[in-house]
């Protein structure tokens, strides 16, 4: 590179710098009076000064308001592009052309894109130590590539973690759910279990009431049965006196309506202590029982006593003894019927 070269690329920096920021231009806009400065440097001064615009370097004043320097632009990008390819070697720092940057593999494993270097450093230094050496564009295309594959690897890597994220959220959320579930679960098996253990003790209580309460009826069931056989052998004792009383009315009677009247007073009356007791006892287990027995003790008596009254007029010169032996065995017949039935309904 000759001097008329450097100067010119003197010149053309000294061009593209603003005059207020001391920078490369960045977006330059144009003034009437032919200076250009940075769109932010511009737009600053507006702001400062309002609506009229003076020029910083010829001090002239406009208002129409200043646009943008394309040529100026242009030419700032490719100047930038042509410094972006001018590299400095990394031994010897001279400024290498892009066709004679070379980059050693075997050294600059991450940074070979900035570690250019020339040829005659790379075969000097590098290619003589059995180095693997690669051009400078070829290595940075494999470079770029190699940085496309790692962002896409990354982005793909970035994407399963955001599911599995995802996906542990859920089934945390099924776990807390389940766990909720299982808990309700538990307070209901609770509060059934006291149900159960109250329900347990009111049935033990229930029971041992209706126990005690069949035992006191077992108790009046058995008194009462006692009481009432005791009754019907004084009623049929009772009858039995009335037979005999009626037997002897009859040995000095000569007329049989007389003895036929008899017979039917012994039989009402027979009849209406029956159903007075009878009436008294009609509610329960015992008043049928005793509706039964009395029934059947009455078709007993009437029966005897028909039988007795026809034989009567064949009978009244018959010793009295005879009379009372037949009315002993009236009573007892009855009355060991009436035990029979009783032992076996207890």
């Amino acid at each position: 590179m000759t001097e008329e070269d450097d100067n010119c690329d003197e010149f053309l920096l000294e061009a593209m710098i603003c005059s207020i920021c001391f920078t490369i231009f960045d977006e330059p806009k144009q003034l009437q009076c032919g200076h250009s400065f940075c769109a932010l440097c511009v737009d600053q001064l507006c702001k400062d000064v309002g609506q009229e615009y003076t020029c910083p370097l010829c001090r002239a004043h406009f208002t129409i308001p200043p646009v943008i320097n394309y040529s100026l632009k242009g030419l700032v990008s490719r100047i930038k592009e042509r410094d972006a390819m001018i590299k400095h070697c990394q031994q010897c720092l001279r400024i290498t052309k892009p066709e004679d940057q070379y980059c050693c593999d075997d050294c600059d494993h991450i940074d070979r894109i900035e570690h250019v270097r020339c040829g005659l450093c790379v075969i000097n230094g590098h290619a003589k130590m059995g180095h693997t050496v690669s051009k400078y564009g070829e290595s940075k295309e494999r470079v770029k590539t190699a940085r496309q594959i790692l962002q896409e690897m990354v982005t793909e890597t970035l994407q399963i973690l955001n599911e599995c994220q995802k996906l542990v959220t859920d089934r945390i959320s099924c776990i807390e759910g389940l766990f909720k579930l299982l808990e309700e679960q538990r307070a209901q098996f609770q509060a059934l279990e006291i149900s159960l253990n109250n329900d347990e003790f009111i049935s033990k209580n229930d029971i041992d009431m209706k126990l005690e309460h069949a035992r006191r009826l077992r108790e009046i069931y058995t008194r009462t049965t006692s009481e009432f056989a005791t009754l019907m052998n004084t009623m049929f004792s009772k009858i039995a006196a009335i037979t005999e009383r009626t037997g002897v009315e009859l040995a000095s009677q000569t007329a049989y309506k007389d003895v036929a009247d008899k017979k039917e007073f012994t039989t009402q009356s027979a009849q209406e202590q029956t159903q007075s007791w009878f009436e008294y006892q009609r509610n329960g287990r015992v008043s049928a029982l005793c509706s039964v027995i009395a029934r059947r003790n009455a078709a007993i008596a009437r029966r005897h006593l028909i039988t007795f009254s026809e034989s009567s007029d064949s009978e009244l010169s018959m010793d009295m003894t005879s009379s009372s032996s037949s009315t002993a065995s009236f009573t007892s017949l009855p009355i060991s019927n009436n035990q029979a039935i009783l032992a076996h309904q207890t």
